[in-house]
């Protein structure tokens, strides 16, 4: 399942974006089989991952080391469940004018600046 997480953390994207890098090496990903990361600002975040497993996910965001870097970072964020709309055909001429703008995308007085993936 693909999820959608939006959330900040008081020290940090950049913290958060390195901490999810180490994460996937040490077992998220085996159960994580893509994900893109971007810091909206300097404290914001926006994250897609493609879970394969909810299961660990969840046993592994609710873990007590988990929750205490959350609590010690001032990490708070918000999971969204995402799924393909059927019979939706996208006009990727739109979609592709988008991604060639990125410089277009606006949060305050910084750019969306896109940090991560997978591979």
């Amino acid at each position: 399942m693909n999820i959608f997480v939006r959330g900040t953390v008081a020290t940090g994207a950049r913290v958060l974006h390195e901490k999810i890098k180490a994460d996937m090496k040490s077992g998220a990903g085996e159960f994580v089989t893509d994900w893109r990361f971007a810091e909206v600002s300097d404290k914001e975040f926006m994250a897609c991952m493609n879970v394969t497993d909810m299961e660990a996910m969840g046993a592994f965001m609710s873990s007590p080391e988990e929750l205490q870097w959350d609590k010690d970072n001032g990490c708070e964020y918000t999971v969204y469940g995402m799924e393909e709309m059927p019979g939706y055909k996208p006009n990727y001429t739109l979609l592709k004018i988008s991604y060639l703008e990125p410089a277009s995308i606006k949060s305050g007085s910084s750019s969306v600046r896109c940090c991560g993936k997978s591979s």
